[in-house]
């Protein structure tokens, strides 16, 4: 049996994959593919999908979506912190879930009772999970015993990369200094910039495994990251299957890391947080904004330093790309700034932030962020 494993860069179109594995649930079974669930819920459905096929709808459900990425966050927070490991905070949607013990043994379930010649995993995150916990690459290890292993893996290059790893973590709440003052201690030598310690942790648990790693180019080229998994991992997926992306869901833009940044050293209340990601939320729908690759996070003697640092590990990790040839064949465009400076673009969001939502009309929390945000961006 093959097990089809979909690690990497988290991005919006890794949530498309799984999308349409979800989605398409009993038309792949029947073709032998098992995209597995992890809890109750997922099962449940997944049964439903063999009987009712005409008149089911998609699920937005993020459990029956994005049922592995619930297993990395109970792999990756199942034991105590390494040394190297940061908190791990598991995202609400995946908070109130089986133990992992209970995650594999519902997996194995499903392998016993269906056998199917195909098991996909789809989960960017067990990337990080197997990084920093070598306990879960053991249980991973564990669970696909005796399978033909492939490992598809989605990089970014790491100038477009960090900026997103660094906005997911404001997001959160941390209170974090700039993307280019963190570089040093928080991102030079992590897994998020030397690509080599992602894999790593994979070749060691399967050394005979096919790694397959793809660019956001190779991907696009393709036509989308649904054709690209399908063609590269081999899934042998039903002829009358259309192999479509889902429609993108729409993340926050770029634009706003520095202003949610300094909102988070100004408050700790929590409802003018909420309140502010709202009216984030609404603006993005109204304004146009800068785009991500428009705006710089680094300074050009910090892209020199990153350039430089990246092309060994670039030559590493280009082995597994295809024939051997660059993983990135634009590598040296890390070396360039686009034309739009990080303050420049924080203080055009802010703007349009406060034309769509002014100030004295908004809840007295939001309203006192604002006024404190503008004597930041903007005095």
């Amino acid at each position: 049996m093959r097990a089809l494993l979909h690690i990497g860069h988290a991005q919006p179109d890794a949530a498309q994959l799984q999308q349409f594995l979800a989605h398409n649930w009993g038309a792949l079974m029947e073709n032998g593919v098992l995209y597995p669930s992890v809890e109750a819920e997922g099962v449940a459905h997944n049964l439903c999908s063999l009987i009712r096929t005409a008149d089911q709808k998609p699920s937005h459900n993020t459990l029956i979506q994005a049922p592995h990425t619930a297993l990395a966050h109970a792999l990756w927070s199942a034991h105590p912190n390494g040394q190297d490991r940061p908190p791990h905070v598991v995202p609400p949607a995946f908070s109130a879930l089986p133990y992992v013990v209970q995650q594999v043994k519902t997996i194995e379930a499903q392998i016993a009772q269906l056998k199917p010649e195909t098991l996909v995993l789809s989960a960017p995150e067990l990337a990080l999970a197997a990084h920093y916990d070598t306990a879960a690459m053991d249980r991973m290890a564990a669970l696909l015993k005796g399978y033909d292993v492939a490992i598809y893996c989605v990089l970014q290059r790491p100038d477009l990369h960090l900026p997103h790893v660094h906005h997911a973590r404001i997001a959160a709440g941390e209170k974090l200094d700039t993307l280019a003052a963190s570089m040093q201690n928080a991102y030079f030598d992590s897994v998020h910039f030397d690509y080599s310690k992602l894999l790593e942790p994979w070749q060691k648990s399967f050394p005979e495994a096919q790694i397959i790693l793809r660019s956001p180019q190779d991907v696009a080229a393709s036509g989308g990251l649904v054709r690209d998994f399908i063609k590269q991992a081999k899934v042998p997926v039903p002829t009358d299957l259309t192999l479509s992306d889902p429609e993108p869901t729409q993340a926050d833009l770029l634009a706003w890391s520095e202003v949610l940044r300094r909102a988070n050293h100004l408050t700790d209340d929590p409802s003018a947080q909420a309140l502010l990601q709202d009216a984030i939320t609404t603006t993005q729908t109204r304004r146009a904004l800068p785009r991500d690759e428009q705006i710089d996070f680094f300074c050009s003697d910090l892209r020199a330093q990153m350039h430089e640092a990246f092309a060994p590990i670039h030559d590493q990790i280009s082995q597994f790309h295809k024939d051997g040839t660059a993983l990135f064949p634009d590598l040296d465009a890390m070396s360039i700034s686009p034309a739009l400076s990080l303050d420049q673009a924080t203080s055009d969001s802010f703007k349009a932030l406060r034309r769509s939502h002014w100030p004295l009309f908004q809840p007295a929390p939001l309203r006192g962020l604002l006024r404190a945000l503008k004597q930041e961006i903007l005095l």
